[in-house]
């Protein structure tokens, strides 16, 4: 049985900016040889995280910010 690892982040996992491909990229190379739960924030109006594998299981239904700060 692989080790679990809760990853907690401020960023979306995309390819969007810096810091959300750090993210994404530092995800996927845990999940390589971790179960990883994945806790994130995003705005409304930006779309769901997919996982790229079984590794990677989202945990992030609640954390949604309506609005953007100005």
């Amino acid at each position: 049985m692989k080790k679990k690892i809760l990853f907690l982040t401020a960023f979306l996992p995309h390819f969007g900016a810096a810091a959300e491909k750090n993210t994404l990229l530092m995800l996927e190379d845990l999940s390589k040889s971790f179960v990883v739960d994945l806790v994130y924030f995003k705005y409304a109006d930006q779309p769901d995280y997919i996982a790229p594998n079984d590794m990677i299981r989202v945990k992030q239904d609640r954390l949604r910010i309506a609005c953007k700060a100005v």
